[in-house]
């Protein structure tokens, strides 16, 4: 990125992650993505990617074209998408910034009249350092769109998500229905799913990435 881009710029996304398993990376499949009038990143795992009908290869996508199929009406969006995800996205026309968290983390600071994010806080605590700011980290709250204006006026939107299956337990052999808000009803393990070993506690997650914003 040419340096005179920053410098005249009023909004800075940037994006790193490992690849996605068994995927080459390129300029096509790496963040920020475009589809139409939609730019954003994506932290995180969309579930059920291969039911969307996208043209890219990567999980993340499905996000934005989804966005951008439904011209950014974000409350018809993830109600067809389950998974993790802590997503920064904006529409072209629409000088806002848009921000959610399902499961995923996403935290926040607003210092010096500048928006900063990032998807671990860790991270986040220590771009702050760098720029003088003793600011508490804020975690957004899960299941809701922060819409963030330029004056950095927030509105908040209560999203919903496509329930998805848990692993089956070991005590009953079922699998649990997981509700976004957090119901569980349980249901006989279907034939047509099957689930990957669960990851030793510490392990880092396949394509685990971070992302960050400046605005």
């Amino acid at each position: 990125i040419k340096d005179d881009h920053i410098n005249n710029a009023n909004l800075v996304i940037c994006h790193t992650r490992m690849p996605s398993p068994g995927i080459p990376v390129n300029k096509k499949n790496a963040h920020p993505f475009r589809y139409n009038s939609v730019i954003g990143v994506h932290n995180g795992t969309v579930a059920n990617h291969t039911d969307i009908k996208h043209s890219g290869d990567v999980d993340s996508q499905a996000i934005f074209h989804l966005l951008s199929l439904k011209k950014n009406r974000f409350e018809e969006v993830f109600p067809e998408l389950n998974g993790s995800m802590a997503v920064a996205w904006v529409y072209d026309g629409d000088p806002n910034l848009y921000l959610m968290r399902h499961v995923s983390p996403l935290n926040m600071v607003v210092h010096n009249k500048t928006l900063y994010f990032n998807s671990e806080a860790i991270v986040l605590a220590s771009t702050l350092q760098a720029v003088g700011c003793d600011e508490p980290i804020e975690e957004l709250d899960e299941d809701t769109v922060y819409t963030i204006t330029p004056s950095l006026d927030i509105t908040k939107t209560k999203v919903t998500f496509k329930p998805y299956y848990t692993a089956p337990t070991a005590e009953t052999g079922k699998t649990s229905l997981l509700y976004p808000n957090g119901e569980r009803k349980s249901y006989g393990l279907a034939p047509e799913y099957t689930f990957p070993p669960a990851l030793p506690a510490g392990t880092p997650e396949p394509g685990r990435s971070r992302h960050n914003i400046i605005v």
